[in-house]
């Protein structure tokens, strides 16, 4: 698979007005999209490696990603202050302490303030446990960290000699013995300082290693487990499946190991264990229990619970784990496609839903125009539907894939493989032409469509029907994406290619500040975004100079971008979605991705609106004569909340637009000056 890829109504009576946060002029400064939100999966979708329960659940897992839960029902994305992926955490001591890339170590006595701390090395750290009064942590090259309180670590060495640097990928204690497991490796401590090697098996690579009713149980790739009552003298047992396991806890009865292709073996004595079924196919990497309940997480940060290790409900939400390859708006509504014939659809760019396109092959691009949506991909594959839902066949023009589409001038335009150009009036039916190279990205500005693509490809044309090939391009590096705004087009492509030109013709190219490929770019509200490999997100408000934006992952690969009621939405791998509304939605009341004009009248508490959708009046009552009104989008709906801060007791209203809910929080003293901000 190819991955590329106002109207102004014054109102009356303006005695006693409070003028709150009027229209943001269109200007590059005000429409940066520096913060990104996920949108699939959620609460996020950065694979979480392994949980663990102390005051609450918490889990981690690539790219800093850590979740909390009280009741592992309901979860919340946290902030670790680290994008080093977190492979391990465990709970001792009032303290969770959680370890990961380059020698990364967290200490939280609650599961959400987190701080680092220094652990002398800069070897990757996957595994940790506590016992004995202290906390003893894994990693490559045989790194051994132990520390009694989490803050201040020592390390320990083995004389390791084949291999001579294992990796030690778990640790566990119990009956006054640490054992770490790893790749040919089993090590046993009484203190967690001096160790000893165990005879094993140096084709077997352990994951995972677990103590419970006795006897510890290690687990690890081919469905294999292993137990001892030692940890010294270890006997296989028969699994039941031949799935990588990667990790394993003990509820106090039962045993339950988690793995690849949502496996979930579970066990009364680590001797027998029985499959069950756990209705996801993504691969499990951990799990813990408390309060009566288990939690399993994993790939595209899924999570799982159960009471009781049989029946498991999912508390994560993903409609996708395809790649989605391209995004368009259009009557009311978002589409994004992607590999596998995946389409989905949204009202608001934050709650989707799948559809159904009746075809396994990928869709790469999709576009909105004359009345419906095109989406081409595999084969030559075209779709259409006028509502986002349902979907129709169009038959095939080309054999050839189609990678991008647009909707410009009263035409479509898609190109693809072997320089392949399909246009079409209405969508429905195609004229087809090659003219040579791949194709990969198309755009139109200025009167001229731009298609991009293999070894710095560039054709322009009129009227996408007779197209030139640009010679002497500045670029030998595919060019995967195009896009044109503020007078400027601007390319992208491998390597961190980025090259502009205002008519298509000359191009000159610009530096990104990266090495990574960077597959698609748009352009909205002055502003232009880039994605790319590794979630990368550049951000310029010129198309010359550029800035690197954090987009919540490192681990997910950024493939499609485009924008559309006042935001940008990114997507890519696993069906990541992000969006960032470019700071409109605190101001947007009626979720159409514009600025509503809005007053606060606090005679009567009462706020005015003009819903700029339809230009139909609102009022609502909320607030008294001595508060301070705020607007912000504090239920993450896309949608403004009314809200009011009252200095008399620091508390903050505040109305939900979602479901008209009330939350009140207490946060300030009389004399402060509210603020709201993302």
């Amino acid at each position: 698979m190819h991955t590329k890829k106002n109207t102004a109504i014054a109102l009356g009576l303006l005695t006693c007005l409070v003028l709150v946060l009027l229209v943001l002029p269109n200007i590059a400064s005000a429409a940066i999209p520096s913060v990104w939100k996920w949108r699939e999966a959620l609460p996020q979708g950065n694979p979480l490696m392994k949980a663990a329960f102390g005051n609450e659940f918490v889990a981690v897992g690539k790219s800093g990603a850590i979740l909390t839960s009280p009741d592992g029902v309901t979860w919340t994305k946290g902030t670790s202050g680290t994008n080093e992926d977190l492979s391990g955490i465990s709970f001792g001591n009032g303290t969770y302490v959680a370890v990961g890339n380059a020698g990364t170590i967290l200490t939280s006595s609650n599961g959400v303030i987190w701080t680092p701390q220094a652990s002398g090395t800069t070897d990757d750290l996957f595994g940790v446990a506590f016992g004995a009064g202290k906390f003893v942590v894994t990693g490559s090259h045989g790194t051994i960290l132990t520390s009694g309180t989490g803050s201040t670590w020592a390390a320990t060495t083995f004389p390791f000699i084949n291999p001579p640097s294992p990796t030690l990928l778990g640790v566990a204690f119990g009956n006054g013995t640490f054992v770490a497991v790893g790749v040919s490796f089993i090590l046993t401590s009484a203190d967690g300082v001096a160790w000893n090697s165990q005879p094993i098996d140096f084709t077997l690579d352990l994951q995972a290693v677990t103590f419970g009713n006795g006897q510890f149980v290690a687990v690890g790739r081919q469905g294999t487990i292993l137990t001892s009552l030692t940890g010294v003298t270890w006997i296989t047992r028969i699994s039941g499946t031949s799935q990588d396991l990667f990790g394993a806890a003990f509820d106090g009865t039962n045993f339950t190991a988690v793995g690849g292709r949502g496996t979930i073996l579970t066990s009364v004595d680590g001797l027998t264990w029985s499959v069950r079924t756990s209705g996801t196919t993504a691969d499990l990497f951990g799990l813990a229990f408390g309060n009566g309940l288990w939690a399993a997480v994993g790939n595209n940060g899924q999570v799982l619970t159960s009471p009781n290790g049989t029946a498991w409900t999912a508390r994560s939400t993903a409609q996708t784990d395809k790649y989605l390859l391209g995004s368009a708006f259009g009557n009311g509504t978002y589409v994004s496609v992607g590999e596998g014939g995946t389409i989905l659809s949204s009202t608001n760019g934050i709650t989707w839903t799948a559809r159904i396109s009746n075809t396994v092959n990928d869709f790469f691009g999709v576009a909105y125009g004359s009345g419906r949506f095109v989406a081409v991909g595999t084969l030559g594959e075209v779709v259409t539907s006028t509502d986002g839902i349902i979907w129709s066949h169009q038959g095939q023009t080309t054999t050839n894939d189609l990678f991008s589409i647009v909707f410009a001038n009263n035409l479509f335009v898609a190109v693809g493989k072997g320089g392949t150009i399909l246009t079409s009036t209405n969508g429905l039916t195609w004229t087809s032409a090659v003219h040579g190279p791949d194709l990969f990205g198309v755009a139109f500005g200025n009167g001229t469509f731009v298609a991009v693509g293999v070894a710095g490809e560039i054709m322009t044309s009129t009227n996408g029907a007779s197209w030139t090939h640009l010679t002497g391009a500045p670029a030998v590096d595919d060019l995967l994406g195009v896009t044109f705004g503020n007078n400027l087009f601007v390319a992208v492509g491998s390597l961190g290619t980025i090259l502009t030109s205002p008519t298509g013709a000359a191009w000159t190219a610009r530096t990104s500040g990266v090495i990574d490929d960077l597959n698609s770019v748009a352009f909205g509200n002055g502003s232009y975004v880039a994605v790319g490999s590794y979630g990368t997100i550049l951000t310029s408000s010129t198309g010359l100079t550029w800035t690197a934006r954090a987009s919540g992952t490192f681990t997910n690969q950024l493939i499609g971008v485009s924008f559309a009621r006042g935001g940008f939405l990114a997507l890519g791998s696993a069906g990541t979605i992000l969006q960032s509304l470019v700071a409109l939605n605190s101001i947007d009341f009626d979720g159409d991705g514009k600025a509503d004009i809005a007053v606060w009248r606090p005679g009567n508490g009462n706020w005015y609106r003009i819903n700029s959708s339809d230009n139909s009046i609102g009022m609502t009552q909320w607030g008294v004569a001595t508060d301070n009104p705020v607007i912000g989008d504090f239920d993450g709906d896309g949608k403004g909340d009314i809200a009011v801060w009252r200095p008399s007791d620091g508390n903050w209203y505040i109305l939900r637009s979602s479901d008209n809910g009330v939350t009140v929080t207490q946060w300030g003293v009389s004399t402060d000056i509210a603020v709201a901000g993302d």
